[in-house]
C-alpha cells in the first residue's frame, strides 16, 4: 500500500494482478473525462476534446492516492508554451510520435482562453525535463504540475517573429494558477527555463510570457526557484 507511484506499460484493465489493479488506483476512467470543474474553472476533459487513450507502452505513472492525497504529492506549478499555435490533438501526435504515452502537459490553454486537459492530474506530467538522477522521484516532473499555453512567445528564435499571449489566455492561466494553488496547498510557481533538470537549456516559456509569470508570483505571493 505505501508504494509512492505504480510505473504502467500496458491497459490496466488487462493486468489482472491480485492487487485489485492496485488498490483502485491505477484504471483508465481519468483518461476518459468529460468536462469538469477545478473550483470555477471549466476544463474540457480529453474526452471532451477527442483524445485517444494514452500509448500506455510509453510508459505512464501514477500517484498512488490511495496511500497519500494528491495535496502530499504535488509541490510545484511549471508554465510551458507550446512554441507553436498548433491545437491540443496536433501537439499530442507531435509529442506521441517522440516517445510519450500523451501530451506532456497537465493543462493546455488556447488562445480563445479555453482550459483542456492534457493529463489527469493524478498522473505524473512529462514536461518540466529529465532529472540528473534516475527515478521517477528524483524527476523534475515529480509533482510539478504542468501548464502550457498554445502560442509562440519567444521573440528571438524565429525568422517570423512570435506574438503577445492575448488577455483572455493570460487571464485564464492566472486564475488556473490561483484555483490549483489553493485546492492542492502549492507555494512554488516556476517557468520552464527555471527548471533543474538534465539536457539542453530550454528558453521555454519565452521572454514574453516570463516577465507576466514574474508578476504572477508578486501578485500571489509565490515563490520561485
Amino acid at each position: 500500500m505505501n508504494e509512492k507511484y505504480y510505473t504502467v506499460k500496458k491497459r490496466p484493465e488487462e493486468w489482472g494482478d491480485d492487487r485489485g489493479v492496485c488498490h483502485g488506483v491505477v484504471t483508465t476512467e481519468p483518461w476518459v473525462r468529460n468536462n469538469f470543474f477545478i473550483g470555477e474553472i471549466l476544463v474540457k476533459g480529453r474526452k471532451s476534446w477527442g483524445a485517444l487513450e494514452p500509448r500506455w507502452y510509453n510508459e505512464v505513472i501514477y500517484y498512488n492516492t490511495s496511500w497519500q492525497p494528491l495535496t502530499c504529492f504535488l509541490n510545484r506549478i511549471v508554465i510551458h508554451h507550446t512554441n507553436n499555435s498548433n491545437s491540443i490533438m496536433e501537439n499530442e501526435k507531435k509529442q506521441q510520435s517522440k516517445g510519450y504515452a500523451a501530451l506532456g502537459y497537465h493543462f493546455f490553454i488556447d488562445t480563445e482562453g479555453n482550459v483542456l486537459e492534457g493529463r489527469p492530474i493524478e498522473v505524473m506530467g512529462s514536461h518540466a525535463g529529465r532529472g540528473k538522477v534516475s527515478g521517477p522521484v528524483n524527476d523534475p516532473d515529480w509533482g510539478a504540475i504542468g501548464i502550457v499555453l498554445q502560442g509562440d512567445y519567444h521573440h528571438e528564435d524565429d525568422w517570423i517573429y512570435s506574438t503577445h499571449a492575448p488577455q483572455i489566455q493570460l487571464g485564464k492561466l492566472f486564475k488556473l494558477i490561483v484555483v490549483l494553488k489553493n485546492k492542492y496547498q502549492i507555494n512554488k510557481l516556476l517557468m520552464h527555463r527555471e527548471v533543474k533538470r538534465d539536457g539542453k537549456v530550454t528558453v521555454c516559456p519565452g521572454d514574453h510570457l516570463a516577465k507576466i509569470i514574474i508578476d504572477y508570483r508578486s501578485q500571489i505571493a509565490m515563490e520561485g526557484q
